[in-house]
């Protein structure tokens, strides 16, 4: 019973943080300008990701993350994703936004040499 609270609990986390994900966000009509290794990154990621996953980019848009479900049946959905993959992104210590769920980009971009 111990371990199904402990699991529970952390499921329960996960989902919870996903509701505010995005805490870094762009301006209105802002484009994020991402480099053309982020974009090969976001590639990588839509050629092994499974059934749910986040992808985030750096404000800068050098740097990425991507967080993944190998499998079809795992818990959360998306949502318990995508603040892994800003918190890997943001370990270089600037700050990141969930550039896309799933395989939908979800932030207007341009590719920057």
């Amino acid at each position: 019973m111990k371990r199904f609270s402990v699991y529970f609990l952390l499921v329960s986390t996960l989902v919870a943080a996903g509701c505010e994900v995005n805490s870094s966000k762009l301006a209105p009509g802002q484009k994020l300008m991402v480099t053309a290794e982020v974009m090969q990154g976001y590639q990588e990621y839509l050629h092994i990701k499974g059934g749910s996953d986040a992808f985030a980019v750096s404000l800068s848009g050098h740097n990425y993350a991507y967080n993944y479900c190998p499998g079809q049946r795992c818990l959360g959905g998306a949502s318990a994703f995508a603040p892994r993959a800003i918190q890997m992104c943001e370990s270089d210590g600037e700050k990141c936004v969930l550039f896309a769920r799933d395989a939908g980009i979800i932030v207007p971009y341009e590719v920057v040499p």
